[in-house]
């Protein structure tokens, strides 16, 4: 079952040319030359145009996506070849938001790594929306995110809740205005710059429609991915921040937080784990899962949230 032709042809397609191909496969020009035009004589036309520029052929489009269907098919067969001869390694990629693995994933991994030594895990840390889009192309086995809506190639399962709380440094805010403010008025912040998480993710999303809302445009004074970033800026009184309660409460324990007003404007979100729907889920997979489950059972068992170690 010689499949390396056709990843051969994956990596061409990815890199946009033989040259750059060759280099990330640490083969030479030559033999990827050698394998791509035997492929092309086997198959009876070329596959993609040298000149004037890269690009493939109707026939190398066609076959682009036979190759990804094989390749796919051969990585599922060889795993569940895998567990069922005992001999479990290789690899298994999870993908989380930015800071959100770290209060999320970690505790799950030290049970996993004891169950699955020889399966070394690769974690995949983007935004919400690209941690979709790689599960969809089959760059990850499992991401823990929002999904907005359902989709028949990807089965979810809840696994936490969270609410979102905007916190805002209370010299930003002129005292007659804080009582509105606290009351879920957001009219007050016209004036007020914002440190935003950026519209890809979670808390960048809410925060926007939020302020939309109120009919507000936000002056945003910095952005950013890192949500522990924009927390500390807001606790330095840099501006105000929109985050998910559970983080704040983790990047703020022991600290003074006499200073920020903390805003509950009643939206929460539900992170999900999901996966995509194959013929053979692997056991390292599998397992992955029902550590998450027990963890969200364990958690809605002795409630989410029994202790709001913010200071009010």
């Amino acid at each position: 079952m010689n499949l390396l032709p056709m990843r051969y042809y994956l990596s061409v397609v990815k890199e946009g040319g033989i040259s750059r191909a060759a280099e990330r496969l640490h083969i030479t020009q030559q033999t990827l030359s050698a394998h791509i035009a035997a492929l092309e004589k086997e198959l009876g036309c070329p596959l993609f145009e040298r000149r004037p520029r890269f690009r493939l052929t109707y026939a190398g489009r066609v076959f682009q996506d036979y190759a990804r269907r094989f390749s796919e098919l051969d990585r599922a067969m060889r795993r569940e070849f895998a567990d069922i001869s005992g001999e479990e390694q290789g690899e298994l990629s999870v993908g989380v938001a930015y800071t959100r693995g770290r209060f999320l994933l970690t505790p799950f991994l030290p049970a996993f790594r004891r169950a699955h030594p020889h399966i070394r895990l690769r974690l995949v840390e983007a935004p919400n929306e690209e941690l979709i889009a790689r599960l969809l192309s089959d760059q990850v086995d499992l991401i823990l995110a929002e999904l907005t809506e359902e989709h028949p190639l990807i089965a979810a399962e809840p696994f936490h809740d969270e609410e979102m709380l905007l916190l805002v440094p209370d010299h930003l805010i002129p005292p007659r205005q804080r009582g509105n403010l606290l009351r879920g008025d957001l009219r007050p912040l016209a004036d007020c710059p914002f440190l935003m998480n950026r519209q890809e993710d979670i808390a960048g999303r809410i925060g926007n429609a939020l302020l939309q809302k109120h009919g507000l445009v936000p002056r945003v004074a910095v952005s950013s991915e890192n949500m522990e970033t924009l927390l500390d800026l807001c606790l330095l009184g840099e501006g105000a921040c929109f985050c998910p309660r559970t983080l704040a409460e983790r990047s703020f324990e022991g600290k003074d937080l006499s200073h920020l007003l903390q805003i509950e404007p009643g939206v929460s979100f539900s992170i999900r784990a999901a996966w995509l729907k194959k013929p053979h889920i692997p056991r390292a997979l599998s397992d992955f899962v029902r550590l998450l489950r027990g963890g969200a059972k364990k958690k809605a068992a002795h409630g989410d949230r029994t202790k709001n170690t913010l200071d009010t």
